[in-house]
């Protein structure tokens, strides 16, 4: 009589995306590395927002080979949850990361910090002091 023993590694998640802070216009990789039996098939998927993200109708997001998610010229819009979900006859695992999109700033012009008014012995005197503030609008 011959036995035979299969051991499987079980398919788990030991890279987990990052919660992260992108600038506008960036590109951005959320990783999702996993340990599994080299024998077993993984496929991966990613959500945005808990919607399945078409990588086939959105051009500037991509799945890498190793399951993470590439977002090009990142936008408004890609500010939320992102959800890896790794599937596999060795198991199934997921993990989530917070994305905040930052905004650039444009600095246009500076202004007169501080105007000081006082008065002394009865005069009156007003001091314009020399620092300027940088004033910057959000793009």
């Amino acid at each position: 009589m011959v036995f035979g023993l299969f051991v499987s590694v079980r398919t788990m998640i030991n890279v987990p995306p990052q919660d992260d802070f992108v600038i506008l216009g960036t590109t951005i990789v959320l990783q999702c590395g996993v340990i599994s039996d080299p024998s077993v098939t993984v496929h991966w998927s990613w959500f945005h927002n808990e919607q399945m993200i078409q990588t086939e109708s959105d051009p500037r997001r991509e799945i890498l080979e190793h399951g993470g998610l590439q977002i090009h010229s990142v936008r408004n819009d890609d500010i939320g949850t992102y959800r890896c979900q790794v599937v596999s006859t060795g198991g199934n695992d997921t993990a989530q990361a917070h994305i905040t999109v930052i905004g650039m700033y444009h600095c246009c012009r500076y202004v007169p910090l501080l105007h000081v008014c006082t008065t002394v012995i009865g005069m009156y005197h007003c001091y314009r002091y020399v620092a300027l503030l940088q004033i910057c609008i959000l793009l």
